[in-house]
C-alpha cells in the first residue's frame, strides 16, 4: 500500500489523534519494559531525550523506573504540554529530574547539546521527511548513545487498516477512526525505515515488528553518524 502523507489536523483532534495513538501503543507493550528487553536490565543512567511525549504518561512512567536519569521531554501540542505538566506536578517522586518542552521538530530548543539516551513514540509517521528525525537524533546524541524508536507500521491494504482501527478503536468518533486510517497510511513499511536508516548513517540499529501494527528500531548511535560533532 503506498504512503499517503497525513492532512494537517486543527489542535483539539490532533490532540485526541495523539491520545489516542499513545493507547494503542500502550497495549503492545510499556516502552520501559521494552527498553529493559532490548537493552539489558540496567537501569540507564544520565540525561534522556524523549521525543513525541504526548501527555507525559511515559516520560513519567520512564522516570520513575529509572531513578538515575533525568528526561527532556519534546512534545508540539501545548495543550498535551500543558496535561503533562499537570502530571508533572502530581509526581514528587521525579520532581526535578523531567522537564516537559513545547516545540516543532525540527527547530525546537533543546537544554542541552548531548543526551546519554534517545527515545521516540509515535513520532515518525507524522514526520513528512522521515531524515528529520534521524538527525535530531545523531545530532543530539552522545557516541554510543542507545536509541529506542517506536511507531506505526503501515498495513500492506487498506482493508488491514480499516480492520486496525475498527479492533482497537471501536466506540471512538468516526472523526478520531478516520484519523487513526490516515496515521497508518502515514507510516512506513519495515524496508523503507531500513532504507531510512543506511541514509542516516545507523545500519547497525535493528528494526523488527512489535504488537498488531507498529515496529521497533533500535542501536546505540556509532560516533561515525553524529552530526556537528
Amino acid at each position: 500500500m503506498e504512503r499517503l502523507r497525513e492532512l494537517a489536523l486543527a489542535e483539539i483532534r490532533a490532540e485526541a489523534l495523539a491520545r489516542a495513538e499513545a493507547g494503542i501503543a500502550n497495549a503492545s507493550g510499556d516502552l520501559v519494559r521494552l527498553y529493559g528487553e532490548l537493552f539489558g536490565a540496567e537501569a540507564p543512567a544520565g540525561c534522556a531525550l524523549h521525543l513525541g511525549a504526548r501527555a507525559g504518561d511515559t516520560t513519567l512512567r520512564f522516570a520513575r523506573a529509572c531513578p538515575g536519569c533525568s528526561v527532556h521531554a519534546v512534545e508540539p501540542s501545548r495543550a498535551l504540554v500543558e496535561s503533562a505538566r499537570a502530571k508533572l506536578g502530581a509526581t514528587p517522586q521525579v520532581n526535578g529530574r523531567v522537564r516537559f518542552i513545547e516545540g516543532p521538530l525540527p527547530g525546537v530548543a533543546l537544554p542541552r547539546t548531548r543526551y546519554d539516551l534517545v527515545l521516540t513514540d509515535g513520532l515518525l509517521h507524522h514526520m513528512e521527511d522521515p531524515q528529520v528525525i534521524w538527525n535530531v537524533i545523531r545530532r543530539h546524541s552522545t557516541a554510543g548513545a542507545p536509541v529506542l524508536v517506536r511507531d506505526f507500521r503501515r498495513p500492506t491494504t487498506h482493508a488491514e487498516a480499516a480492520r486496525f482501527v475498527r479492533d482497537y478503536a471501536a466506540g471512538t468518533p468516526p472523526d478520531l477512526q478516520r484519523d487513526l486510517l490516515g496515521s497508518l497510511h502515514a507510516a512506513f513499511e519495515i524496508e523503507e525505515i531500513e532504507r531510512q536508516l543506511r541514509s542516516a548513517r545507523l545500519r547497525d540499529f535493528h528494526v523488527r515488528p512489535v504488537g498488531a501494527m507498529q515496529v521497533v528500531i533500535w542501536g546505540r548511535l556509532p560516533a561515525s553518524a553524529m552530526l556537528g560533532a
